[in-house]
């Protein structure tokens, strides 16, 4: 597996907030990323959503938009340059931070209202991962992706 690149940060403070997008984050062990509403609580398996931008390109088929934003997909971080399915199970560094990827983060409903009507049905299996954070420190834009 190449080594990948992040992309993209973003952070939502609570549920129905809008997206903050940031050059840097703090990766917080056991909880997330500083300022996004999963940080709030400790444990779970759905500390990051990861996605990548050649899920982006794929589903650009399948919407009548002409433009799509990462912050569209509802993800706090957008990678790029790797098959992000290697690591739905693996434990993954971004820079310093170690992560470990827990599971596939299935596209919600919203992204009918977002995108185009029929968008969720096409995300099947484009939707991301979901990762928790093993070891903390701050992630910025540019910093390698690796498999451990």
């Amino acid at each position: 597996m190449t080594n990948g690149k992040l992309e993209w940060i973003g952070v939502r403070p609570a549920d129905r907030d809008t997206i903050v997008v940031l050059s840097s984050a703090k990766a917080l062990a056991d909880y997330g990323l500083e300022g996004d509403k999963s940080s709030l609580k400790q444990g779970g398996k759905r500390q990051v959503t990861i996605t990548c931008v050649e899920n982006i390109t794929y589903l650009k088929a399948y919407t009548t938009r002409s433009e799509l934003n990462p912050d569209d997909f509802r993800r706090n971080l957008l990678v790029s340059g790797l098959n992000l399915n290697k690591l739905k199970h693996e434990k993954f560094y971004i820079g310093d931070v170690l992560f470990e990827g827990t599971g596939d983060c299935a596209p919600c409903k919203k992204m009918n209202k977002v995108l185009d009507k029929g968008t969720f049905r096409s995300m099947d299996g484009k939707g991301g991962i979901t990762a928790t954070i093993l070891v903390g420190g701050t992630i910025s834009l540019g910093d390698k992706v690796k498999l451990l």
